[in-house]
């Protein structure tokens, strides 16, 4: 995560996304991380999408904004997969829209910012 917020070359940003978004897909083969890690990963990728939403000079690439958002997308998935609550509705035994409050937090505490360039 240290060289993502160290490196002004979208490339190296991008490649660091990509190394992310590869361990958090494969998350489920790999060892549970330590419980304190979940919550910096989560305020690490919150404060990369807030600095890509009011970034102007130079702006954000696009291509950059999209792997941030798949990142933040297989977040939501990872977590929704490791809550294991069991659903409140009773038409259906796995319910991942109902049964993840987690996932939901994250989006909730992402920034609401508007890029206004």
């Amino acid at each position: 995560m240290g060289r993502y917020q160290s490196t002004g070359y979208p490339e190296v940003r991008f490649w660091c996304l990509q190394t992310l978004a590869d361990a958090v897909a494969r998350r489920p083969h790999l060892p549970a991380p330590d419980a304190a890690d979940a919550p910096a990963l989560r305020a690490a990728v919150a404060s990369w999408v807030h600095e890509a939403c009011v970034r102007c000079d130079p702006p954000v690439p696009p291509f950059i904004k999209n792997k941030l958002a798949q990142v933040t997308a297989f977040l939501v998935g990872s977590e929704a997969r490791s809550t294991g609550a069991p659903c409140t509705r009773s038409s259906s035994s796995a319910c991942p829209v109902h049964c993840a409050p987690r996932p939901l937090e994250l989006l909730v505490t992402m920034p609401r910012t508007v890029n206004t360039c």
